[in-house]
């Protein structure tokens, strides 16, 4: 076999959906009654004996822990273990003479499959005799699966390399060819044998601290933080059916404690194409902390287990059962205090990312045809009305408080409606993201100019005759009437971030992404105000301001897709799938090029005369953006 054939062995779909199929399964039954203690009952050694000058007995050499057997290579049903199986690379200086051998393997009923099956214990070793006519480096990798009375460890592919010689009687000297074949012939089986020594290594790349926090009117926040190790990542609560274990925790039930709410994470989530299970999955890497909420009028313990598992970017580790016991803390601490540990600082990471989304979002909605050429005309309205520049400037800046409150006030809502039990499902309801599917694509064909997403007009006309009254009412309802006005074209963008800062940000997410967003929509009116000669470095409205509204009417349509995804896993229709998703940011993206470009106008475009550069520059940035994605096909 070649080496792309035996590559090829190694990664066929149907092969690897059925090993994922068998150690998902075998996972799921019976690793519920396993320790925290990660298993490792096999070592495996390699050497080779010469039969004469050409020929030589390649021995593969298990060790196996008291209790455990490993599964002989000839099994007689496929729907039983993974069988013991040796895999040759093909080398026109090696001819394999027979097959494998193995010694006589017990054949007993095996619990776990219900079955009868072969197997050996304590140790056993293979054979394989070859003949060669040339020296050469003869590699594989076998694959083999161990189980004891209780369960089963996943199937594992061990390298291998045995270096070979012919025997020369007449002791002739090597040529440098061969001696740097040799050379390189040691230095690999050097590096092989340090990765068999790796792999049977005990792996713990996660450790678990859990402490508790009283917080008052016998309430206590539990604490139960995992530092991970680097290259590791474990796994969310939330995760799609038909992959690996999410983190799930059990506490047992006691008449001295009540759980209030459900179990947070706090930290920074990352959502990415995981290989070991070819879907998208949400992790967390170096560090995450679960907090859960009890009441409790006396300071008693709190018990219960947890189940996890680790994966880096090559191999799973089975789930682990880890049982713990937090005493409930009596010192009575301030909140304030708590705010400077690690766990508040995660959280006020993902808050600033929001809130830099947010600000970023406003300042995109400055740029639309709806609110930029507002702003000469509000800023010169309040120059001129005021006694004095003093007047104007308070005016402008109380104009921009009240838009500050309106938008904030509308995040408030947001959290208020839904609660943060709903906010908690966003990210995981198939209707949930189905309709913010729907919702996203509806955004995105008002931005290419289809339509307009208007309020009605009794409501604008009511606020605009309200502002007509002065002072602070009259200042605060020309700047509703600014809200409802402009609506067409922030509110897809007001829309999306709502819904990323509900998702990523629970509760005070929306209040966070609001605030930045209006924020950055308030500072231009009020420094503006106070320097008026700013005004004439302003460009001038026109057809590029339709163009931002066409742009970030694609940047919606490619948002979109990760909630329809999300729903695809949630209810693993197969759908939409990794190279689908990726196809359509092609297309999606390849069509921005061409819009940046002027191949094609859209509705409400104005004639191009000539192409700016500033558009110019943009379209290349999303043509390399578009090329980048092609080799992501396969």
């Amino acid at each position: 076999m070649a080496k792309g054939a035996l590559e090829k062995t190694k990664f066929a779909p149907s092969s690897i959906r059925m090993r994922k199929f068998l150690f998902l399964l075998i996972a799921s039954i019976t690793f519920l009654h396993v320790s925290g203690q990660i298993h490792d009952p096999v070592k495996w050694s390699f050497d080779s004996e010469r039969i004469n000058s050409n020929e030589f007995e390649l021995k593969f050499k298990a060790k196996l822990d008291k209790g455990w057997h490993l599964y002989s290579q000839n099994l007689p049903s496929e729907d039983g273990p993974i069988a013991t199986s040796f895999v040759f690379d093909e080398s026109s200086a090696v001819q394999r003479i027979g097959v494998v051998e193995e010694p006589k393997a017990k054949t007993e009923y095996d619990p776990n499959f219900d079955m009868e099956l072969a197997y050996f214990e304590k140790y056993v070793e293979f054979v394989q005799r070859v003949k060669i006519s040339a020296n050469t480096k003869y590699k594989g990798e076998l694959t083999y699966m161990v189980c004891d009375e209780k369960m089963c460890l996943p199937p594992e592919y061990v390298p291998y390399s045995f270096k070979l010689s012919v025997e020369n009687v007449a002791s002739e000297a090597m040529s440098e060819t061969e001696e740097a074949e040799t050379e390189e012939i040691e230095k690999e089986s050097s590096s092989a044998e340090q990765n068999s020594f790796e792999q049977n290594q005990i792996l713990d790349p996660l450790k678990w601290e859990f402490s508790s926090v009283w917080l008052g009117k016998n309430e206590y926040l539990l604490k139960l933080c995992a530092k991970i190790d680097k290259g590791w990542h474990l796994y969310s609560q939330n995760i799609a059916e038909g992959g690996p274990l999410p983190t799930v925790f059990n506490f047992k039930e006691s008449p001295d404690y009540e759980l209030v709410g459900k179990t947070e994470e706090v930290g920074e989530l990352e959502e990415a194409y995981d290989p070991n299970f070819l879907m998208d999955l949400s992790w967390y890497n170096n560090e995450v902390e679960f907090q859960q909420k009890v009441k409790s009028e006396k300071t008693g313990v709190v018990e219960g287990s947890l189940e996890f598992m680790t994966c880096d970017d090559r191999r799973c580790l089975p789930p682990e059962i880890v049982e713990f016991s937090i005493q409930l803390s009596d010192k009575q601490e301030d909140l304030v205090v708590r705010e400077g540990n690690e766990s508040d600082k995660l959280r006020a990471k993902g808050f600033v990312g929001i809130f830099i989304a947010g600000f970023l979002g406003g300042l995109l909605a400055l740029l639309t045809p709806c609110v930029f050429p507002m702003i000469p005309l509000t800023v010169s309205f309040f120059t001129k009305q005021s006694k004095s520049k003093a007047q104007g400037l308070s005016n402008a800046i109380l104009y921009g408080i009240f838009i500050i409150l309106i938008y904030v006030g509308l995040g408030f809502m947001t959290t208020w409606i839904f609660g943060p039990d709903a906010l908690n499902e966003i990210s995981t309801g198939f209707w949930f993201n189905l309709i913010f599917f729907i919702m996203f694509v509806v955004f995105a064909i008002s931005f290419f100019g289809a339509f307009e997403i208007t309020l009605p007009a009794s409501w604008v006309n009511k606020a605009d005759q309200a502002s007509d009254k002065g002072g602070f009412i009259g200042i605060f309802f020309m700047a509703f009437t600014l809200s409802l006005v402009s609506f067409s074209c922030t509110g897809p963008i007001i829309g999306t971030l709502l819904v990323e800062a509900a998702v990523n940000g629970g509760v005070a997410g929306p209040l966070l992404g609001m605030f930045g967003f209006s924020l950055a929509l308030a500072m231009p009116f009020a420094l503006f105000a106070a320097f008026p000669g700013w005004l004439n470095s302003l460009p001038r409205s026109g057809g590029w301001l339709n163009s931002v509204k066409v742009v970030l009417g694609f940047l919606e349509l490619a948002l979109a897709l990760k909630f329809l995804s999300n729903a695809d896993l949630v209810v693993q229709a197969g759908i939409l799938t990794r190279e689908l998703f990726i196809a359509i940011w092609i297309g999606i993206f390849g069509m921005m090029t061409a819009y940046l470009l002027g191949a094609f106008r859209l509705p409400h475009d104005s004639p191009m005369d000539r192409l700016s550069v500033g558009r110019m520059l943009f379209g290349t940035l999303t043509l390399i953006f578009t090329l980048y994605l092609i080799p992501g096909l396969w």
